[in-house]
C-alpha cells in the first residue's frame, strides 16, 4: 500500500487582480482593465511539499458569471505526481 501525503490546501493566484469583459467600458481607455488573467493552482500537502497543478491536464477550473466570480477547482486525486517542488 502506498503511503501518500494528504492534500491540505489549494492556492489560486491570478496574474492581475481584476478583469473585465471584452468590450466592457472598464476594458476601454482610460480605465484599461485587463480582459484576461493567468491562473496558477498550487496544492500543499501535509508532508510540507507543494505541487503546481496549473498545467496538469486533469486540473479543471470553472469561472461562473455573476456579480462575483465563483471559482470551482478540481485537482487530480491520487496517485500524486512524483515531481514535487
Amino acid at each position: 500500500m502506498l503511503d501518500l501525503p494528504d492534500p491540505i490546501s489549494v492556492t489560486l493566484t491570478l496574474s492581475v487582480p481584476k478583469i473585465a469583459a471584452v468590450g466592457d467600458g472598464a476594458s476601454l481607455v482610460p480605465f484599461s482593465v485587463a480582459t484576461v488573467t493567468v491562473l496558477t493552482c498550487v496544492v500543499a500537502f501535509d508532508d510540507g511539499t507543494f505541487v503546481d497543478y496549473t498545467l496538469d491536464e486533469r486540473t479543471l477550473v470553472h469561472a461562473a458569471r455573476g456579480r462575483a466570480v465563483e471559482w470551482v477547482v478540481r485537482v487530480p486525486g491520487p496517485p500524486w505526481p512524483s515531481s514535487r517542488t
